[in-house]
């Protein structure tokens, strides 16, 4: 056969093109002593039934264009700290909607009588169980000037204003006046029926919206937020993200492939099979039953970039590796590559998988949807290379691409195999120099990080922190059953002592209780009546118990706990103060935010490493070379190390759950470039070469795929960077980096610590 037959010059061919170093191959190859566990057998199925295997993938791809449309998203923001489905809020009064109402200038009477009148509005709303706003503010009973006055009351002129609301803050009041210092804004909650389903509550969003924009004629502004007005906007950024990542991925990943190869056929027999794996991974999203969350929306422009860095391995091996006829040169590339494939991929489902020992739903999902998007993406590139293999010309040397021709800078191996002792040493020093900066990190997570950063949503919630203090409320339950009883001079002392406790911790905070309402009676020293009761507004009335009546509530308004050092410190002193006063539990939306982000951080560290050391183990016994595994921990442990260390410059030296979950996943993926290098490293040894002869091959020519291949898939992670998160732009940044530092650790730091003599492996199979 001749070379255009078989598909053009190949290395040891009249054109000398060899591989580049002058090595070429041998005519006969060594039995493999490596293993893929099999997972390579569908590209030798593949190779042998072209047509059977053609069906099957038409199948898959028509399922997977038929799944994706039915994609949805998840817009319940709770589940993402949660460590269980019940969450607080549905135990207590149902789902708060926040309205901001903003002015540029101080409230005049217009504008509270075009707010009374969309408060009155909002509580003929189907589904509105009550409103607490402005006008539901009154004085105390016992008050001198305006006994059990509304605040506001219906007509009201613009001098009395600020009298009435300057008595009223005189009156230390439990709840804080729900306008703010300077009158320029204005809070004003809807408690909705907890019973609602997301759609529904979706749509009765939507009428408050709707319902606020018929209030804007005296130039008031009206933004919705809350627990679930959060969610929501999140959910609907989280779809534009997914659209614009994957689109500018592919883009991306074409014109780098295109660079490599220099000719469109190649590009698209590279990239076909890549894309037709992220497409699975998306379309796993439905058949699992699986919403698109924030991080997981980055799943598949990583299976992306992964798979295109598998077809860059099989393709230049096919096109450079290789000779003899298309079909004999197609199984060795599956034989010597196929099995380092498979493992990069068993070895980023280990990342992944890592994710899944959290009690988080979200994680526990990622976990699912990465690990079985990469093992999918790894079967349906492998057979889609092994059918369009076949249609590629090897380049001549002249026409291939920069990327293609550039070699692996000659200090690399002078460093990696004339001073091995002294690059190890320097990596130890560099590594022991991280471990310090990693423990200067902070472990910290708040919620606004899980928000489009330039969202109405997340710009109101800042403006309510600043001039209320917070809106989510901290819920504290009291036993009042038995000698508790509200009724005995026991009971009451004993609620007495709680709020006043939890007062004294959060000084600045509104808190509501039924001892707010005795007050307010003017009748402190015993508990209210039936009657008493009655007198209460009914948004005040309806949250100082529980439905069955066995424990009273104390409610806190506060700011998410983690917004800052200061404001965890009181959030921590509320729920210590509220324990030691003999409280039963504190609980709520913020409790959640301050107790389950910390766990899961610590949950992520414990799955990081756990799959570092199963990891390198799989790879060992791989390749049967127990040595292998200590040889790779260290040039694997390094990058994450220094990517966690640059924690300090990415995010100001807090560590949170993106932080590590990325660094999961980057030890899933960085480990690949140490596959394929001791695959080569084998391959060598196998045909006789000496230690520093095969290294120096591996260097010059893996070195190159893996340069190839880790700037083609940074490039492609480079988008997560335009994202409106910040916690995928965290994810990106940290895979880049880690990315980057483990090419320099595969080729510098490896090579060195293989050339040392506990390393080497006993025996190699030798060409005979």
């Amino acid at each position: 056969m001749t070379d255009q037959e078989s598909g053009g010059p190949t290395k040891g061919d009249s054109n000398g093109d060899g591989d580049g170093t002058g090595h070429t191959a041998p005519d006969r190859r060594p039995k493999s002593t490596f293993s893929g566990f099999g997972l390579d057998l569908p590209g030798h199925l593949a190779a042998h039934h072209p047509a059977i295997a053609t069906v099957i993938l038409v199948v898959v791809i028509a399922l997977a264009a038929l799944a994706i449309p039915k994609l949805h998203f998840d817009d319940n923001v709770q589940r993402v700290f949660a460590s269980r489905a019940e969450t607080t809020e549905s135990r207590t009064s149902g789902r708060n909607l926040v309205v901001l109402v903003e002015s540029e200038t101080p409230f005049d009477a217009a504008d509270f009588t075009a707010m009374r009148d969309f408060s009155l509005d909002l509580q003929l709303l189907d589904g509105a169980q009550f409103v607490l706003s402005p006008f539901s503010m009154r004085f105390p009973a016992s008050h001198a000037a305006y006994p059990g006055e509304a605040v506001f009351p219906f007509e009201i002129a613009d001098d009395e204003i600020e009298v009435r609301l300057e008595a009223y803050r005189a009156s230390a009041p439990d709840v804080r006046p729900l306008i703010s210092a300077d009158r320029m804004s204005a809070l004003v909650f809807v408690a909705i029926d907890g019973t609602m389903r997301r759609g529904q509550l979706r749509a009765k969003m939507e009428e408050v919206r709707t319902l606020a924009a018929d209030f804007t004629a005296t130039g008031l502004k009206y933004e919705l937020t809350g627990v679930d007005a959060i969610a929501f906007d999140i959910a609907g950024a989280i779809k534009t993200d997914l659209i614009r990542l994957n689109a500018a991925g592919c883009v991306i990943a074409i014109l780098l492939a295109y660079l490599i190869f220099s000719t469109l056929r190649t590009t698209l027999v590279v990239v076909a099979p890549a894309l037709v794996g992220a497409m699975v991974s998306l379309a796993l999203f439905v058949v699992l039953g699986f919403p698109v969350t924030v991080l997981s929306n980055v799943v598949p422009i990583l299976v992306l970039v992964l798979g295109i860095a598998d077809s860059i391995h099989l393709t230049m091996h096919y096109l450079v590796e290789t000779e003899g006829s298309r079909r004999e040169r197609l199984v060795q590339t599956i034989s010597d590559v196929g099995p380092a494939c498979a493992l990069t991929a068993l070895t980023t489902a280990i990342g992944f998988s890592a994710i899944g020992v959290t009690n988080n739903a979200p994680l526990r999902e990622l976990a699912i949807l990465g690990a079985s998007g990469v093992m999918a993406s790894f079967l349906v590139v492998l057979v889609s290379f092994t059918l369009l293999a076949p249609f590629c010309r090897p380049p001549a040397k002249s026409r291939r691409g920069f990327l293609m021709r550039a070699p692996v800078p000659a200090f690399v191996s002078r460093w990696a195999l004339g001073r091995p002792r002294l690059v190890v040493l320097l990596a130890a020093l560099v590594t022991l120099g991280g471990l310090y900066s990693v423990s200067r990190t902070e472990m910290w997570f708040p919620l606004f990080q899980n928000m489009p950063e330039k969202s109405a949503v997340r710009l109101a919630n800042d403006r309510i922190e600043t001039a209320f203090g917070g809106y989510f409320r901290l819920w504290i339950d009291i036993d009042i059953t038995g000698d508790n009883a509200l009724e005995t001079p026991e009971g009451w002392a004993r609620m007495n002592r709680l709020v006043e406790a939890v007062e004294k911790a959060a000084p600045d905070y509104s808190v509501l209780s039924v001892v707010s309402a005795a007050r307010w009676l003017g009748k402190p020293a015993q508990a209210p009546s039936a009657d008493d009761l009655e007198r209460l507004d009914n948004s005040q009335r309806n949250q100082l118990f529980t439905p069955d009546g066995e424990h009273a509530h104390v409610i806190v308004f506060v700011p998410e706990p983690m917004r800052d050092h200061a404001t965890l410190a009181i959030h921590d002193a509320i729920t210590e103060a509220a324990m030691s006063a003999g409280a039963e539990r504190v609980y709520g939306f913020p409790a959640v935010l301050r107790h389950n982000a910390l766990p899961m951080i610590r949950q992520l560290a414990e799955g990081l490493m756990g799959a570092c050391v199963i990891a390198v183990i799989v790879v060992a016994a791989a390749f049967r070379w127990p040595m292998l595994a200590p040889a790779l921990l260290f040039p694997n442990a390094l990058p994450l190390i220094l990517s966690a260390a640059a924690l300090h410059l990415f995010n100001d030296g807090q560590v949170n759950p993106t932080a590590v979950l990325a660094l999961t996943v980057a030890f899933g993926i960085a480990v690949d470039d140490s596959i394929h290098f001791a695959n080569r490293y084998r391959l060598e040894r196998s045909l006789g070469l000496s230690v520093d002869e095969a290294l120096d091959v591996a260097i010059c020519q893996t070195g190159r795929v893996m340069i190839i291949t880790t700037v083609l898939i940074a490039a492609g992670v480079l988008v997560t960077l335009t994202s409106a998160f910040s916690t995928v732009r965290l994810f990106g940044l940290m895979l880049i980096t880690t990315f980057f530092v483990a090419l320099a650790a595969d080729l510098l730091l490896l090579p060195a610590i293989l050339r040392l003599k506990w390393f080497r492996r006993p025996k190699w199979t030798t060409h005979s």
